[in-house]
């Protein structure tokens, strides 16, 4: 088993995770979960992006606004493309 203490720079720490689990009602979590969840996040949030890149190149702006995430989101309930 591999020790998972080394510092890495990540969006959301394994500590904040822990606690939203815990919260959540997962009492034990193995430390090799951290690797995939950290993964599954990567992937969606690429998705994510890419489609905030393209709703602010076909509004012809440079700036991503707070309009454009609630738009891209609002599209992706409607088209139920954030499943895993």
């Amino acid at each position: 088993m591999n020790k998972n203490d080394g510092k890495y720079n990540s969006l959301i720490k394994r500590k904040e995770l822990t606690r939203i689990m815990k919260a959540a009602g997962i009492s034990r979590i193995s430390p090799n979960c951290f690797s995939l969840l950290k993964e599954y996040a990567r992937e969606h949030f690429e998705i994510i992006i890419s489609m905030l890149k393209e709703e602010i190149s076909i509004k012809g702006r440079k700036t991503l606004q707070m309009e454009d995430i609630n738009n891209v989101l609002q599209n992706m309930k409607k088209e139920k493309t954030f499943e895993i």
